[in-house]
């Protein structure tokens, strides 16, 4: 169930991508809302971040700008919330637990398969992303290695991650 909602995710994330592309703001609205309000994004605090950005976007393009400007100021909270918990000394008991193992397929397999099962190092998992940017890197094969170019709304360029607080408040005026 959970591979389903990444997925779904993963869709909204580029509806709204190329709804703000195509300068269909309204209709990103409404999808970026939707996704606002998935399960799977708002339980992790670097895609929630980029969803509030992204859905910023789409009100500052029908000209909201004091909405917008209050879901950048959320997306820049979300953003360094993240980066204290993951600095603070108590982040790896903060941490979820991890996924529940599959069972064995034979129940009555021999004890020395069930010995060497148990002395396996549980796989590695991949980190989370921190981004959207992040994923869609990932997905084309750059994760790591790649530039992002600096682009307009709804191009996956992260515009609140370098800015401080004070920056933000400062659109606001």
């Amino acid at each position: 169930m959970e591979r389903v909602a990444q997925d779904d995710a993963t869709v909204l994330f580029d509806m709204v991508e190329g709804l703000l592309r195509e300068k269909l703001f309204h209709s990103a609205e409404i999808v970026g809302g939707i996704l606002l309000s998935r399960a799977s994004v708002s339980q992790h605090a670097g895609l929630h971040a980029e969803a509030l950005s992204m859905f910023a976007d789409a009100l500052k393009g029908r000209g909201e700008h004091k909405r917008a400007t209050a879901y950048y100021k959320q997306s820049l909270l979300h953003r360094q919330l993240q980066k204290e918990i993951a600095s603070s000394p108590g982040s790896a008991f903060m941490s979820p637990p991890p996924p529940p193992r599959p069972a064995s397929a034979g129940v009555g397999g021999s004890s020395q398969q069930q010995q060497q099962q148990q002395q396996q190092p549980p796989p590695q998992e991949q980190q989370p992303y921190t981004s959207w940017a992040d994923r869609r890197r990932d997905r084309s094969g750059l994760r790591g290695g790649g530039v992002a170019q600096a682009g307009g709304a709804g191009s996956g360029v992260d515009r609140t991650a370098n800015l401080t607080t004070s920056q933000v408040w400062a659109t606001s005026s």
